[in-house]
């Protein structure tokens, strides 16, 4: 019962990942947020990375990188593409007390659909990022405006949090 009282108010994100672009719409309120997939980082004197730019703004660094591009796998640097995430989560879910719900989907096409490790990675990369849920839609057309909550879930890959290790 709270947990369904719960996602009537929490945010939902659905997010369109491909190594050109990184799309965020907040289904509640519409804002949508687009921009490459690109991060600069520098290191201060302490040795400690800082963000330069995120973005477009990004590529006018030489040092920028793409965490999406690869070519067999989704993503091959997972420490920036959790900044990127985290980055994304707060400008299109801007003042919301409950952690988003990310709906994730991959628009690069392989030519399999996501092996359950790559789903896995997603989910733990979305988890770190902020997100209290995470929805993969990996082959699955569906519209996300107007197709239920409880439905999207029956429909497609779903973790709620991460794996706990055994003690």
């Amino acid at each position: 019962m709270f947990s369904k009282l719960l996602n009537n108010f929490t945010t939902k994100l659905y997010i369109e990942i491909s190594d050109k672009c990184i799309k965020v719409i907040n289904l509640k309120t519409g804002i949508t947020y687009e921009d490459q997939p690109l991060i600069a980082l520098d290191y201060n004197e302490k040795g400690e990375e800082t963000i330069l730019a995120i973005g477009k703004e990004a590529s006018l660094h030489p040092n920028a990188i793409n965490p999406f591009s690869h070519p067999r796998v989704i993503m091959d640097n997972y420490k920036m593409a959790e900044l990127i995430l985290r980055y994304v989560f707060k400008k299109a879910a801007q003042k919301n007390i409950f952690s988003p719900i990310a709906i994730i989907k991959i628009m690069r096409k392989f030519d399999t659909p996501l092996c359950d490790i790559e789903k896995r990675v997603l989910c733990d990369l979305s988890a770190n990022a902020g997100a209290r849920e995470t929805i993969i839609l990996d082959d699955i057309n569906l519209d996300i405006y107007s197709i239920e909550y409880e439905k999207l879930r029956e429909n497609a890959f779903c973790c709620e949090e991460r794996i706990k290790a055994w003690s």
